[in-house]
């Protein structure tokens, strides 16, 4: 009796349904021009980037220089592997080297890090482990 009543409850306050392509007057969580809003953004593609809180180097697989394979935050990365805030500089069998970019118009900072050690950007200091 109650799940018919909570479903007949529902029905009678759920809106009309939308034409497609319009945009519902208001929602549960959002007025209509919050509505627009969103629909704009998502439309432009206009969602800020942000840069990682920390980079953390996994395994290192050293063979010789210009063969190796790293993961860097979860990511398999061979001597071709292009990011462009990241570049590694130098792998050696016991640490890697790379350059790391903020932003466009910050200063470069390089970091060595050696297996399973994460470099906390905000702090700027490298930590055993995940952070």
């Amino acid at each position: 009796m109650k799940l018919r009543l909570g479903l007949a409850l529902a029905l009678l306050l759920m809106p009309a349904a939308a034409q497609a392509g319009e945009i519902p007057a208001a929602s549960l969580f959002f007025t209509a021009p919050e509505i627009r809003k969103i629909e704009t953004l998502n439309a432009t593609g206009a969602q800020k980037e942000t840069a990682p809180a920390a980079l953390h180097l996994g395994a290192v697989l050293y063979y010789g220089p210009g063969d190796w394979v790293l993961w860097l935050d979860n990511q398999r990365w061979v001597p071709g592997t292009y990011r462009a805030d990241l570049r590694i500089v130098d792998v050696k069998p016991g640490e890697v080297h790379f350059r790391w970019l903020a932003s466009a118009n910050a200063e470069p900072r390089t970091v060595t890090l050696r297996a399973y050690q994460t470099y906390n950007v905000a702090t700027g200091r490298i930590v055993e482990g995940r952070q």
